[in-house]
């Protein structure tokens, strides 16, 4: 007796059409990166199918022997930064392109498992996929997960003709946002909550899965995180590196997925929601409660401060049964909390008082001249101001008061379009490089955050859209810190820029 490497149901013999699924090896598509089917790893996993494959990883269901049943296996390879050829010399081992591209795979190997053993401890957790397993093997890491026998909730609203009723929806996302909350409560972000990644299985569970992009929060505030991101559930913070991100990322996402449930219509994507908000609120849909409306569209606020704070607060905001206060963090992050919001606002009270200052000096002036105005206006920035600092990694981003300053944002925008990158051709500002990159007139946007203000211009290449986001610091300097193309976040976003100064001619003075 063999195994279908399709559904790993017994077979009569090898080869054929499975006669349970219908799966056929000689109809499985190849690909020289994919693990082939009937590998084994750790001499007690069987590797089949491909299942999918993201940023970060590839999925395999695959079989136990020692416990006689099937698991769904995520190999990590993060696209990109690895290659692999399994028909080669090398086999099955992944390969890194440069030294960098070494040690940044290895640190992020190393969370990976790191992260999967704390994701471990809750395998009793009713709405997270229960991790058994973790290993290295082939110069990567393996997380071993239960495979869930079901469809994604995607794929559930696709047969259920795009939407669902507010009860339902409110409904599947209860065991999620409760077992999420206890997650938080050990320091750990998802960062990737979207229809895709929530499964519903046969018997009826709802289980959020694929905790490829999660990492640690709270333990180094100053620690940038990679850009990870799908457009519509993802928050303003995360299309920055230094983006502070915590517990009110993934409520965005948890409120943006039953926003989608119920109208059956993606967010406004959030870059694009800060000046101008045309995501129609879930309040004024036709049967959705006022409690369910207000609940969601506070969790979607295009700025982290106006969100509910944490999963507790949104379960309650949603489920009012008293259970979201359990859901809370623990008392000492709690209290780390009060601390930030506390120094938050001694920064606006400092914030005022200079305004209030700066009022009186611009009266006094304009009473001393006919020429002076009450509206402060954007002055040039001296032209040795307008380096990139694109390596300066110890750089400070200047401190704003939390609620949004168009001002600023604008002379975000000035400084980053009409400056200057370090160690590169000064003939020729960034605006000018993206303008010829660019097969359209692109379009330069920014926002402004309690900690930075972020600028980035959106262009079209070749028939796909792209952006480079910038931050810009205190001191008129700024530095590149993502790119986006076609709709998907480039990890590798330097070379992407690189791209821009060979097609414009311009060689590095480095």
């Amino acid at each position: 007796m063999s195994r279908c490497f399709g559904c790993f149901a017994e077979m009569p013999a090898e080869g054929g059409k499975c006669p349970h699924c219908g799966f056929a090896l000689e109809y499985y598509e190849y690909k020289n990166y994919i693990l082939r089917p009937g590998t084994e790893l750790k001499d007690r996993y069987v590797i089949g199918k491909r299942l999918g494959e993201g940023g970060f990883g590839i999925t395999y269901l695959a079989w136990d022997k020692e416990m006689q049943e099937r698991v769904a296996i995520k190999e990590y390879y993060p696209g990109g930064v690895v290659s692999r050829d399994v028909t080669s010399v090398t086999g099955n081992s992944v390969q890194t392109a440069a030294d960098k591209s070494k040690e940044d795979f290895d640190e992020g190997m190393k969370r990976y498992i790191r992260e999967a053993a704390i994701l471990a401890k809750f395998c009793k957790l009713p709405g997270i996929v229960t991790v058994k397993d973790f290993f290295y093997g082939n110069a990567t890491a393996y997380i071993v997960m239960e495979y869930i026998d079901g469809i994604s909730l995607k794929e559930y609203l696709k047969q259920k003709g795009g939407r669902i009723s507010c009860d339902e929806a409110v409904a599947l996302m209860k065991p999620v946002i409760s077992s999420l909350a206890t997650i938080h409560n050990n320091s750990l972000l998802h960062r990737d909550i979207s229809p895709d990644n929530i499964m519903l299985s046969k018997n009826g569970e709802v289980k959020l899965i694929d905790f490829g992009a999660a990492r640690m929060f709270g333990n180094d505030e100053n620690r940038s995180m990679t850009i990870v991101l799908k457009h519509g559930y993802a928050p303003m913070e995360q299309y920055s590196r230094h983006g502070k991100q915590g517990a009110w990322t993934d409520v965005y996402a948890i409120c943006a997925v039953i926003y989608k449930c119920i109208t059956g219509n993606t967010p406004v994507e959030a870059l694009d929601r800060i000046n101008e908000d045309t995501n129609v609120a879930l309040e004024r849909y036709p049967n959705v409660s006022a409690k369910v409306g207000k609940a969601v569209d506070k969790g979607l606020s295009v700025m982290a401060e106006n969100r509910h704070r944490d999963l507790g607060e949104l379960y309650e905001a949603l489920y009012g049964t008293g259970k979201g206060s359990a859901l809370k963090r623990n008392s000492g992050i709690i209290k780390a909390v009060e601390a930030v919001l506390a120094v938050v606002v001694v920064l606006l009270l400092v914030a005022v008082c200079t305004v209030l200052i700066r009022n009186a000096i611009t009266k006094k002036a304009a009473s001393d001249g006919n020429d002076a105005k009450d509206e402060y206006e954007i002055v040039s920035v001296p032209e040795d101001a307008m380096k990139g600092g694109n390596d300066d990694k110890n750089s400070t981003p200047a401190i704003y008061p939390v609620w949004m300053n168009t001002d600023a944002v604008d002379q975000g925008i000035l400084v980053v379009s009409e400056g200057i990158l370090d160690g590169y051709s000064t003939d020729v500002t960034v605006n000018d490089m993206l303008e010829a990159y660019s097969d359209t007139k692109g379009e330069w946007k920014g926002y402004e955050t309690d900690r930075m203000t972020v600028v980035y211009y959106s262009g079209n290449k070749n028939g796909e859209t792209f952006d480079f986001i910038f931050e810009v610091n205190g001191d008129n300097t700024f530095r590149l810190s993502g790119a986006n193309r076609g709709g998907m976040v480039v990890d590798s976003y330097s070379d992407m820029f690189k791209e821009v100064l060979r097609e414009y001619g311009i060689q590095s003075d480095n």
